[in-house]
């Protein structure tokens, strides 16, 4: 754990993708507004992985006509690393999710101090 008593750990074992999800409010977030997804991750022996930090967005197209903004995870044995994603908040925003996790034939990640924070 890197802040406080608990964080959020996959084993994987190479027999299905696993994420943890959690959908947000569109109350707090207003159009053209800047924002951060944050969160620390660790790794231990992860290989052969597809695991990722996702912001999905099912009712609009960023870039490349797609409906997430994504940043891949590495693989390996690592200790605790902050990773970011920075977005301007489209107009349709209904049933976002933030989506943490992914597929590997072995290993283990941890996600810690998940914020999404406006960017000042």
């Amino acid at each position: 754990v890197k802040d406080g008593k608990r964080a959020v750990r996959l084993t994987l074992t190479g027999k299905e993708e696993q994420f943890m999800k959690q959908r947000l409010t569109r109350a707090s977030m207003k159009s053209g507004e800047r924002w951060k997804l944050s969160v620390w991750c660790r790794a231990q022996e992860l290989v052969n992985s597809r695991i990722r930090v996702q912001l999905l967005t099912p009712s609009y197209r960023w870039e490349n006509n797609r409906n997430f903004l994504s940043l891949d995870i590495p693989g390996g044995s690592w200790e605790y690393r902050q990773f970011e994603i920075e977005f301007t908040v489209p107009e349709k925003q209904e049933n976002w999710e933030i989506w943490l996790g992914g597929k590997a034939d072995s290993g283990i990640v941890w996600f810690d101090d998940l914020r999404l924070e406006k960017v000042r």
